[in-house]
């Protein structure tokens, strides 16, 4: 199974070259499926890792089916785009216009979020790692504790709706490559402060998609080393985690290639056992499963959870129409051109809370505040005239 599984992943990959599909904004959604059931794997299939082994033999194979299924799914969808792409063109025409309504709306989030940091910095985690007083050991996670108030709604402001504001004025001011680096680190620190490392490397991600042009130059290079170096500070001193020079190099590779399959399948483990799950929070349940102690979460591909909630068929349909959708709005968004970088920043987070999350409250909060603000930044005199193709009907008469 897994050679198939392999043969459909470099059938994929041979697609996404061939017709550049990793500069469409699905580029994401590609990387999660692939992420979620190729490396993982290759991992215990090719290289028989030991890590978050909590599952049997027959949910590994399970899991193997899934991962055919979702392959399988993205090759069928991006051979229907492709050709329905290559019959109707959108050109777009448009005139960039600056909304001055998004200078103040972003002033006032800033100001709200500097304050929330203000008042609360004893309790978050960036603070509390140049605490000399604090142990890295004992650093807590508000998002698992709860200490903090309305800290899920701040955190996206700060990691998601900053971002969203630099992406709109990096299209419409003319900085020069030192301002440009210090707006960067501003948003990197917004990103940061709460301790969320995992949507930073994301957002160095899409830096280097969308905006550097997927170049290998210093840029992707110090960003890579950056994102390593906050990892080993936040982990050294926890727990578990070793400081040999093997696992400073390799516990971040595990991390981002492995862990989003392997909690897919102790999803799949705990199902076959019959586990009751607290429908609140599956990641916590499975974290404590997998880790044998509560204090973390263990997010997957958004399919997993559907799992969970409604059983494998009805969980396989709900995750192919919500792959469908996608699809429908990429065919959309792709149609932007640069000017609307933030439009692609808004479905890039979108593809990262599936990746990473599940679709819950907190899921439908941090939407409704991303498509908020995509609102406002989206009030301006901006004329887009979209130019179908023109269909001639030729009819030939008989001779």
């Amino acid at each position: 199974m897994i050679c198939v599984l392999i043969t459909l992943s470099v059938l994929l990959l041979i697609q996404i070259f061939r017709y550049k599909l990793y500069k469409s904004s699905l580029a994401l959604l590609y990387w999660a499926v692939v992420n979620s059931f190729v490396t993982p794997a290759l991992y215990y299939s090719i290289l028989n890792g030991d890590s978050y082994l909590g599952f049997t033999q027959s949910d590994y194979s399970l899991y193997l089916v899934f991962g055919l299924f979702f392959l399988g799914c993205l090759l069928i969808f991006n051979f229907v785009q492709i050709h329905y792409r290559n019959i109707i063109h959108q050109r777009i025409k448009k005139v960039v216009s600056f909304n001055g309504v998004a200078k103040y709306y972003s002033v006032i989030l800033i100001v709200f979020v500097c304050g929330y940091i203000l008042i609360f910095r004893n309790g978050l985690p960036l603070f509390q790692l140049f605490n000399s007083s604090s142990p890295l050991d004992s650093l807590e996670r508000p998002d698992v504790t709860g200490a903090l108030p309305h800290y899920f709604t701040v955190q996206t402001i700060a990691s998601a709706v900053i971002p969203l504001f630099y992406f709109y004025f990096y299209s419409r001011r003319n900085w020069t490559k030192v301002q440009n680096l210090v707006y960067i680190l501003f948003v990197v620190f917004f990103m940061t402060v709460g301790g969320n490392k995992g949507l930073l490397l994301y957002f160095f991600l899409f830096l280097w998609i969308y905006v550097w042009g997927m170049k290998v130059d210093w840029k992707i290079i110090s960003s890579g080393a950056f994102c390593l170096f906050l990892y080993e500070m936040i982990m050294i001193g926890r727990a578990g985690f070793s400081s040999s020079l093997l696992n400073i190099l390799g516990a971040p590779l595990r991390r981002f290639f492995v862990t989003q399959g392997a909690m897919m399948i102790n999803r799949i483990a705990l199902i076959s056992k019959g586990y009751d799950f607290e429908d609140h929070y599956i990641s916590a349940d499975v974290f404590t499963y997998v880790f044998g102690q509560p204090g973390g979460s263990a997010p997957t591909f958004f399919a997993g959870d559907f799992f969970v909630r409604f059983g494998y068929a009805i969980g396989l349909i709900l995750s192919v129409v919500i792959i469908m959708f996608l699809y429908l709005m990429s065919i959309e968004i792709d149609g932007y051109q640069k000017e609307k970088l933030h439009i692609q920043w808004y479905f890039y987070f979108l593809l990262y809370l599936l990746e990473m999350s599940t679709i819950d409250s907190g899921f439908i909060i941090r939407m409704i505040i991303m498509t908020g603000s995509l609102y406002v930044l989206s009030i301006d005199k901006c004329n887009y005239k979209i130019r179908y193709p023109k269909f001639k009907l030729v009819v030939k008469r008989r001779q």
